[in-house]
């Protein structure tokens, strides 16, 4: 299987940013909140992140990583949106996963389950339930795996990890093999929508969220419960070719963007070449959290517009840890057409440098930066 999408919820947190990078935003994030490990993401209850494709044809089987709490009232028994993941063609919805209220108080507070839809049919419901309690010691790791497809080809199964114990498997109320998945009446997905939305004023965070799709031999499977952690920009790279340009005091000023902060100001702070070959590299912060662990991708994303018309291509570029020569391109391009911002994602499994799985000394050694393409 092959990484195609990281969203962890702290690098960016306002919905102008998010726009330049998914291919539609709707709804605004809600509030900033400490994780249990000490993280600062966010919460909503009308946001919703729709990726562009992932992919480049449709993949039958997904999974998909989330960790999930509800972090302000309760989920409502009867509203218009569910929070969930849901995966979708380039026509619309295959099928979905979302948090449903269980009905009443339960010993310990209120509960929730999550339950698989194709459209408007309920395909079947978790029997285990999960705290709605807003805790830190209430975030649960779901990790769902489905088959898009029609007709009794298609199937789903859940993993879910919890404070207390890991890699639990969930049961369902309904067959969740031998079913039909695939609500467009054909087989497969090539994007997801990620929903914070309730459908009223409670909140809920998701971060740490990744999607697998059917292609690739690196991640396979589950890859049980992940972290992700986002490292920024602080300082001069090797090579430092573009201009500083919009009142740039630095390069770490004009590339390092407020996680919750978008302003015209910000947006003015940047770089600039016309140059095509010149490179741009940049410094990046260590990790912190992540410090013992198997590394299943990274993911970078860079962000840029025209001064003026025309067009232009960005590559993504970094500069290797070792060998030679110090510093490559992945191939990625941002596509760059207006005086407006875009922005492009590139998803890594494997360090460029070794085609091997990323080590946390070279991700701390990193330099990551753009060349001008054409």
């Amino acid at each position: 299987m092959a990484l195609r999408w990281l969203e962890g919820g702290q690098g960016c947190q306002n919905t102008t940013i998010f726009s330049r990078l998914y291919a539609t935003v709707a709804g605004a994030v809600g509030s900033t909140l400490t994780d249990q490990f000490g993280r600062t993401v966010f919460d909503a209850a009308t946001l919703v992140l729709t990726t562009g494709a992932l992919a480049g044809a449709v993949q039958n089987t997904w999974v998909c990583g989330f960790r999930f709490n509800v972090t302000s009232g309760i989920l409502d028994s009867s509203p218009s949106a569910r929070p969930g993941v849901m995966l979708k063609n380039s026509v619309g919805e295959q099928v979905r996963i979302e948090a449903v209220d269980t009905t009443g108080t339960k010993p310990g507070g209120q509960k929730f389950k999550l339950r698989v839809m194709r459209g408007a049919t309920e395909l079947a419901r978790t029997v285990e339930e999960f705290s709605q309690t807003a805790s830190v010691n209430n975030w649960t790791y779901f990790e769902w795996k489905v088959t898009v497809n029609t007709s009794t080809n298609g199937s789903f199964s859940l993993k879910y990890h919890t404070h207390k114990s890991r890699n639990n498997t969930a049961t369902w109320d309904a067959a969740n093999t031998g079913v039909n998945t695939a609500n467009q009446g054909t087989a497969g997905a090539d994007r997801a929508v990620l929903s914070w939305d309730t459908g009223g004023t409670d909140r809920v965070s998701m971060t740490d969220i990744y999607l697998l799709d059917s292609s690739g031999s690196v991640n396979n499977d589950f890859l049980g419960e992940i972290y992700i952690e986002a490292l920024d920009p602080d300082g001069n790279g090797t090579t430092t070719q573009w201009s500083l340009a919009g009142g740039a005091a630095s390069l770490e000023d004009a590339i390092n963007e407020a996680a919750s902060i978008q302003s015209v100001a910000e947006d003015d702070k940047g770089v600039t070449s016309d140059v095509t070959g010149q490179i741009e590299l940049a410094t990046m912060s260590d990790l912190v959290l992540i410090t013992n662990t198997t590394i299943v991708g990274i993911q970078v994303r860079m962000y840029g517009k025209m001064d003026t018309t025309g067009s232009r291509n960005i590559e993504f570029f970094y500069r290797k840890t070792t060998g030679s020569p110090a510093q490559v391109g992945s191939g990625k391009l941002l596509a760059l057409s207006s005086t407006a911002f875009a922005g492009a994602a590139d998803t890594l499994e494997q360090d460029p440098n070794t085609s091997a799985a990323w080590t946390i000394a070279n991700i701390n050694a990193m330099q990551l930066g753009f060349e001008l393409d054409s």
